[in-house]
C-alpha cells in the first residue's frame, strides 16, 4: 500500500515517508521468510533515511521564508501563529510525539487483534 502511495503522491514529503513505510514492510516479508539478515538491512537502510530526513528537518531555516515572517508579525496570539511556532521552534517535539502516537495506536491495534483471535478460538 505505501509503495502504490508513493506512485501516486505529488508531495515528496509524503512520499519519503511511504518510502521508509515501504522499507519496513518489506523487512517485515523477509523476517516472516526467514532472511532475518536482508531484513535488518532494510531497516537500517529505513533508518539511515529517517536520520537523513532529521537532519534536513533540524538545519532547515523556517525563518527565512517569507509568508512565516509576515504572519508572525501581524498576528500575536492566534491559531496560525501556534501552528507555525510548532513547525519551526517546536518541530522536533512535534515529529517525536506524532511517531510515538503511531507506535501507541500500532500496539492498540495489535492488542485489539490478539484478543479477537483468543475469541474466535474459543467459539
Amino acid at each position: 500500500m505505501p509503495a502504490l502511495f508513493i506512485l501516486f503522491t505529488r508531495n515528496i514529503l509524503y512520499a519519503a515517508f511511504a518510502l521508509m513505510l515501504t522499507f519496513l514492510g518489506v523487512a517485515g516479508i523477509f523476517i516472516f521468510s526467514g532472511a532475518e539478515f536482508v531484513a535488518i538491512t532494510r531497516i537500517i537502510i529505513g533508518g539511515g533515511f529517517f536520520l537523513l530526513f532529521l537532519k534536513a528537518i533540524m538545519q532547515a531555516n523556517f525563518g527565512a521564508i517569507n509568508w512565516i515572517a509576515q504572519s508572525t508579525e501581524n498576528a500575536p496570539t492566534s491559531l496560525k501563529n501556534l501552528g507555525l511556532v510548532l513547525m519551526t521552534d517546536y518541530v522536533l517535539a512535534f515529529e517525536v510525539i506524532g511517531i510515538l502516537l503511531l507506535i501507541a495506536l500500532i500496539g492498540a491495534v495489535y492488542m485489539a487483534g490478539a484478543k479477537r483471535k483468543e475469541v474466535q478460538n474459543a467459539n
